[in-house]
């Protein structure tokens, strides 16, 4: 696998399981991939109906969506580098099936958005 795939695969796994810090009115703890589902549905409502509170709320999500997807494609990046280029594909497989496994067991988020707050697994933060 080369350092290209090797690194999005890491990112793509890194914007599903690891919870960041967001602010939206409350401080949670979400994957990017949440805070960009909640934050396309945000610039939907924009679109069709415009206001103050789909705009304030837009220009809350999309910079901090920004930042952390921008870092933790730096940090995959590193990750990769770091990684024998031999066992490259087997070591990022493996960070994957375990970041997805840990995502799926424990309950890692935690946002007013959903369950009032209350920790919740990748599964339950979707539904």
């Amino acid at each position: 696998m080369s350092s290209i795939w090797a690194r999005r695969s890491l990112w793509f796994s890194l914007l599903l399981v690891v919870p960041v810090p967001f602010w939206a009115f409350q401080v949670g703890w979400v994957p990017i991939a949440w805070l960009a589902e909640i934050t396309g549905a945000t610039l939907i409502v924009l679109a069709q109906d415009g206001g103050l509170v789909p705009t304030t709320l837009s220009g809350v999500l999309i910079p901090q969506l920004i930042v952390w997807a921008a870092l933790l494609f730096f940090a995959s990046g590193r990750i990769v580098h770091a990684l024998p280029a031999g066992r490259r594909a087997q070591c990022v497989g493996l960070i994957g099936l375990t970041l997805i496994t840990l995502g799926l067991l424990l309950p890692l988020y935690t946002t007013s958005f959903v369950r009032d707050g209350s920790a919740v697994t990748l599964v339950e933060l979707f539904q």
